[in-house]
This record gives C-alpha cells, structure tokens and sequence, in this order.
C-alpha cells in the first residue's frame, strides 16, 4: 500500500511538470530513433527469413538487430550483409534512416550551442 501511495505521488508530481521545448525535442528524438531500429529490425528480419535478402540473417532475429543497430550506427563491421538485390533495397532504406537520423541529432546539438 505504501509503494502505491508513493507512486500516485509521483505521478501527480510529475504531471504537473511542464515540459520544456529541449524535454519534447529529446522525446521525439528517442521516438524517432526506436521507431528507425523496430522498423528496420523488423523489415531485415522478414526480408531475410522469407525473401532469402541476406543468409546470415535468415531465421536469426537477434542477428537481424545486430545488423540493424551496426548499420545504423554507421560502423558496419562488414561480417553481415544483404546478398540479393532486394537485401540491398532493405538495406539502403536502412542506411537512408541513419542518415536522417544524424541530420535531426546535428540539428538539434547546432539548435542548442547557438542559444547558449
């Protein structure tokens, strides 16, 4: 009962917060990243599994996110790869995510530093 009255406190205290614009900038950052890893891990997966896109993958959903995760990160160790045409359409969209990834995070770090 009193863990239940504590978090009912906290609620309330944290609803009454405004939130500030760096707050909602860095909320909507984090959305965009989960849904570029859940919407890539998902499309690799699948295209690996039932489309043959890339061998490695096929069957591994763990193997799926690592490949996901490195690509977007732009390291790209080289030991996963697509290895059909329609591999490298996936992807492509993949690394197209990463790259708007980075241009929303240099925007935002160049938003801030100029108002300081």
């Amino acid at each position: 009962a009193q863990l239940g009255s504590y978090l009912v406190a906290f609620h309330h205290e944290a609803k009454g917060r405004r939130k500030t614009a760096r707050t909602q900038e860095l909320a909507f950052l984090g959305r965009i990243i989960a849904r570029a890893i859940g919407t890539s891990w998902i499309a690799v997966y699948l295209a690996a599994t039932y489309g043959g896109a890339f061998e490695k993958i096929a069957g591994d959903p763990m193997a799926a996110l690592y490949y996901v995760v490195t690509t977007l990160s732009t390291v790209g160790y080289g030991d996963l790869g697509p290895t059909s045409t329609f591999g490298q359409a996936i992807a492509t969209v993949v690394m197209a995510q990463s790259a708007t990834i980075f241009v929303v995070v240099a925007s935002g770090v160049m938003s801030v530093s100029s108002e300081a």
